[in-house]
């Protein structure tokens, strides 16, 4: 089972620092109390029940000192009438509390939270993209599945591909696919995977995680990150083919994810085209990621 501790350990910081305190409002005792119940999850009342063990653990992945010195520190000034918990303490009911405690505190809210985006959404001044690692098919189930408005595009598989919305269904925009074509200078996917064949470290993904312009494989945690992109794109380069190559952790399983692309076709530089087709300016697009391919854009 999976712990909070661990599914929230490795989420971007904020740039400054959030009062526990502050979490009260939005992570009620009662409400986590009825929901940790429900789900049968039995504690003991000591110094950390589930509602302040829950925002613990949220505090220490949003601020930048995810140290548990620091938190200990902030659960003393946020409730200086009782005792401090230990860190020993502190980590052993974190690791009592199953993630599903939390899961479904987000679903909860997440209703409320879909509404206000649907409103958002139907707004006819507002363009809306989703922007996926997935394929496309895995998007439209996400969009079934949690209720989500239809988007007017969506830019897919890691930003090598973009679909507009018809009324018949997506129509893969080619234009993108002609910009991106160039960086991989005739070549196709097979030519690529057969030119990183005999790489150990490198697994291949499954078929359906695959596409035209993007070869997407397993890669070990601890592997030499650096040696491994020298070497891939120095076999790449020698053929004339300019990649850009994604990692990123899926923390599920444990293991190591590397995209490769044609250079210009990550999610940033899908963004920016779609954008420069829309004509809107910088100041009026909002983007929101969680994932390691989401870097560039985030970092932009």
């Amino acid at each position: 089972m999976t712990s909070i501790g661990s599914s929230t350990h490795r989420q971007a910081p904020f740039p400054h620092d959030l009062p526990l305190t502050a979490l009260q409002e939005y992570l009620d005792d009662d409400e986590i109390e009825h929901i940790a119940a429900e789900l049968g999850h039995t504690w003991r009342c000591r110094k950390l029940p589930p509602g302040l063990t829950v925002r613990t653990c949220v505090h220490r992945a949003l601020n930048p000192d995810h140290s548990i010195a620091r938190l200990l520190v902030d659960v003393a000034a946020a409730e200086p009438a009782a005792q401090a918990p230990t860190d020993s303490a502190w980590c052993q009911a974190r690791s009592r509390l199953p993630v599903t405690v939390l899961r479904e505190l987000i679903y909860r809210r997440g209703a409320d939270a879909r509404q206000r985006f649907g409103a958002l959404a139907a707004r006819p001044e507002v363009t809306l993209a989703y922007v996926s690692g997935r394929d496309l098919g895995l998007v439209e189930r996400a969009i079934t599945l949690y209720q989500l408005p239809a988007p007017d595009w969506i830019i897919a598989n890691v930003g090598t591909s973009i679909y507009r919305r018809r009324a018949a269904g997506w129509d893969a925009w080619q234009a993108w696919q002609d910009e991106i074509a160039i960086d991989w200078a005739g070549h196709a996917h097979a030519e690529l995977k057969a030119l990183l064949r005999d790489l150990p470290a490198l697994r291949l993904q499954e078929p359906a995680k695959q596409h035209r312009y993007k070869l997407s494989y397993y890669v070990p945690t601890q592997c030499d990150q650096a040696g491994l992109t020298a070497e891939i794109e120095r076999r790449l380069t020698a053929q004339g083919i300019s990649a850009g190559q994604t990692w990123s952790i899926d923390e599920v399983a444990g293991v190591g994810l590397l995209d490769i692309l044609p250079k210009r076709a990550d999610k940033l530089h899908a963004i920016e085209f779609l954008r420069r087709h829309l004509d809107r300016p910088l100041e009026q697009t909002l983007f929101a990621g969680d994932s390691g391919n989401d870097l560039p854009v985030l970092a932009s």
